[in-house]
């Protein structure tokens, strides 16, 4: 599988609402993936930070432009 790095920079520049979504999926899935790998170690904290940041940029991507419901958001009742 191609780094997830690679995948993520290519489902950031993206600019096919349909393609996106698709891309995002695979450097999402890449990042577990690399995550698993990481967690048999104690060295990557660098790495470590930078799928963090990765995985809040995907989650935006994911609400703002393909009008995903975001997680964090509370669900208000109607008046």
């Amino acid at each position: 599988m191609p780094n997830w790095r690679e995948l993520y920079d290519v489902a950031t520049i993206e600019t096919n609402p349909q393609f996106q979504l698709k891309r995002l999926d695979e450097a999402e899935a890449a990042i577990w993936m690399r995550l698993r790998e990481l967690d048999k170690s104690s060295d990557g904290h660098v790495e470590r930070h930078e799928i963090e940041v990765a995985a809040v940029t995907i989650l935006a991507m994911r609400t703002e432009k393909l009008g995903w419901p975001d997680p964090f958001k509370p669900i208000g009742k109607s008046a």
